[in-house]
């Protein structure tokens, strides 16, 4: 078990990381659309990104989901 899933399991242990992420965020459509609004403010050309405070790490998950 990784860390995002141990950390997963000790918070919300009914949840998988997959299960969690998809239901409270994937699964609503505000969250989608600030996730959206975030990557439109990013320039194309950018190579890296710093995300600071990043919570759960559900930005990231969505940004290597969606292969951004």
């Amino acid at each position: 078990m990784n860390f995002p899933e141990k950390w997963y399991s000790y918070y919300y242990g009914e949840y998988s990381v997959e299960e969690f992420v998809n239901e409270v965020f994937f699964g609503n459509p505000v969250e989608m659309e600030r996730f959206r609004r975030i990557i439109n403010l990013i320039p194309p050309d950018t190579k890296s990104v710093l995300d600071v405070g990043c919570g759960e790490g559900v930005f990231y998950i969505f940004w290597k989901k969606n292969g951004i």
